[in-house]
Parts: C-alpha cells; structure tokens; sequence
C-alpha cells in the first residue's frame, strides 16, 4: 500500500535506512540533501519504507507543485525491491491531485515504458573498476589533445578542501551574484559532504600558482558525481577542467566506483563527457498538469 505524508509525517529514520539499503540509492534522495534543496519535501511511502519516493513541493500562490530542485539530478522511486514499470505508474498514480503541476526527473532505475508522460534525459557514467591505461584507451582524440595541451601549459592539480575560495571564485566565474538562494544551497550541501567525508574539492593552478578552475564532487553510493565547477579564462584556455576530471579517475581506478558525469542535455557538455569514454544513461523526466492549458 503507498501513502502520502506531509514533511512533518516522514519517519526521518527509516527513510534513509531505505535509501542506504535500496539498490538504486543516489545522495539527492538522502534526507540531508533533501532538507537542503528543497526544505518542505514530501513523499510517497509504500508498506514499511520498502519503498519510498520524495515529492519535492513547492507553492506559488498558495498553488502546490512538484518541481526538480536544483542540484538534484534524479530523484524518483528508491526501494530495496525490484521496480517495475507497474510500480512506477502505481507511484506516479498516487500523487496528491492537489499538486496540479508536476515536472520532476526520476531516476534511471524506474522503468517508465507504461508511462505516457515522459521525456527521456541523459546521464553520462563511466566505470572505474579497470586499469587507468584502459580507462585512458577510451577517451576520444579531442580529450587526449586537451590533456596534453593541459599539462603542456603547466597546469597542476590538486585536492584542498577550501570552500571559500571555491565559493568565492565560483560566484565570480559563473556570474551568479544574484541568486542567493541558490549560492546558498550550494555551499550548505558543500559544508556537509565535507564535514561528513563525502565530498571533494579539486583546483587546478597555472604556474604562478593561482586557481584558474574547480570543481567540487560528492563520492557516496560507489559513485562519485561531479557536481559543479568554475573555469576562468585562462582554465578555458588551457583546458584545465580536463585534467581535472582526469585526475579524478586516476585516483579512483580499479575501485568498484562510477564515476557520474551528472549528464547534459547540452550538446557540447555531452561531448565533454562522452570523449572519457562515458556510457550514455536514460532517464525519464515526467511531467503532468492537470491544468488543461498548462
């Protein structure tokens, strides 16, 4: 039986005893993550918490919807059970009629094919349990180019957890000033992987030592997702952000990890990601209104 709880109704145990044992567990359905990215979640809990599925609402107007937060590439059903497509429309049909706009992403382990109001949306994931030479016999010329050009340009790496200067410089570089909301999320989730070793920060640096890109990734779940990053002119010039990625499956090669890209449907960031030598991943986003003209 699947039923709908209110945030306060959610047994805050449970529900992560379920994500950290179910078999598709991603970190943007713990509940740390998603007191961060969207502080009045809901959910669908089936049975005892054998499965469970968060309903990240929002309101305008007064109006309830259901809208993907930002930094939260899929959410969706998580279950420490087989999930069918039957299971999946089961879910999809117990939504509250009273959130008359949904528009979320599940995730790519819940089938959708008997769902008619899905789109597909790519992931792009690379296995890291082989030898980095094999890994490296992946990458695409393109990539191997922007290596060499990388390091021919002096460009070390390096992992230094500041989150400041990630903070500060990732503002600057990606002219976000204005959305404080946003900024602020980003550094909570920052601040708790950190303190909860679970997250990265990699810079790379030009030869006079300043930091000219960053990114910082979440490693949980044996997967270690690249989260967000900031180039400078000059890391763009000097293709800085491919050894940073580069550095990261060389540190994690041969361990039974996936590294997630987190996808794009930006045909120059897929590019990006493919020329590693990452398997494209579907993923179906799912949106309804029962608003005729919305």
């Amino acid at each position: 039986m699947i039923q709908y709880l209110r945030h306060q109704q959610i047994d805050k145990k449970r529900w992560d005893d379920c994500i950290h044992n179910s078999s598709n567990g991603l970190v943007y359905a713990q509940l740390w993550y998603l007191d961060i990215v969207s502080p009045k979640w809901e959910a669908l809990i089936e049975d005892d918490y054998e499965s469970v599925m968060p309903l990240p609402a929002k309101r305008k107007y007064l109006i309830p919807y259901l809208i993907q937060p930002r930094y939260t590439q899929q959410l969706g059903i998580f279950s420490i059970n087989r999930i069918s497509p039957e299971k999946v429309k089961s879910f999809l049909d117990c939504i509250p009629r009273k959130f008359v706009w949904c528009d979320f992403n599940l995730n790519s382990q819940n089938p959708a094919t008997n769902i008619t109001r899905v789109s597909k949306r790519y992931n792009y994931e690379l296995d890291l349990m082989h030898d980095y030479q094999e890994i490296y016999k992946g990458f695409n010329e393109n990539t191997r180019r922007n290596l060499r050009k990388a390091l021919q340009a002096g460009i070390a790496i390096e992992v230094k957890n500041e989150i400041d200067a990630f903070y500060r410089l990732f503002k600057i570089h990606n002219k976000l000033d204005t959305l404080g909301i946003a900024l602020a999320q980003l550094k909570s989730i920052i601040e708790y992987s950190l303190s909860n070793n679970c997250g990265e920060i990699i810079f790379a640096y030009n030869d006079h030592g300043d930091i000219i890109a960053g990114a910082f990734f979440i490693n949980i779940f044996g997967r270690i997702i690249y989260m967000t990053s900031f180039t400078s002119g000059e890391g763009q010039q000097s293709s800085a952000m491919f050894l940073i990625m580069d550095e990261m499956i060389k540190r994690y090669a041969l361990q039974p990890i996936v590294f997630d890209f987190e996808g794009s449907m930006i045909p120059g960031i897929a590019r990006f990601f493919a020329g590693f030598g990452a398997e494209k991943i579907t993923y179906p986003r799912y949106q309804h209104s029962i608003i005729p003209f919305v």
